[in-house]
């Protein structure tokens, strides 16, 4: 397995990402600051779902096994609970 180098568009997501932690306007929108923090920064448009369940289907994400690179990867997980007086699965998704 070769080693993995950071590109300057994840340099970028990471620096964004860092500058945002803790903005209220996130709250409860993983999806929506993963994405921002890919696109605003390096001018991108993604594409994925409405949500993460979605997006994790489009990149055919549960062909993927192993250990996600250090820095640069999207993560999908299954989530099952309560968040905002609301239950069901919030499949999401964060950068690892």
């Amino acid at each position: 397995m070769e080693p993995h180098v950071p590109t300057a568009r994840t340099e970028n997501a990471i620096a964004w990402a860092r500058q945002h932690l803790g903005t209220e306007s996130y709250a409860s929108r993983c999806l929506a600051f993963v994405e921002d923090a890919y696109e605003r920064p390096n001018g991108l448009e993604l594409f994925g779902g409405d949500f993460a369940a979605e997006s994790a289907a489009l990149y055919a994400a549960r062909e993927n096994e192993g250990v996600p690179p250090p820095a640069g990867a999207f993560a999908f997980y299954d989530f099952t609970g309560e968040m905002l007086g609301r239950w069901q699965n919030w499949a999401m998704w964060g950068c690892a």
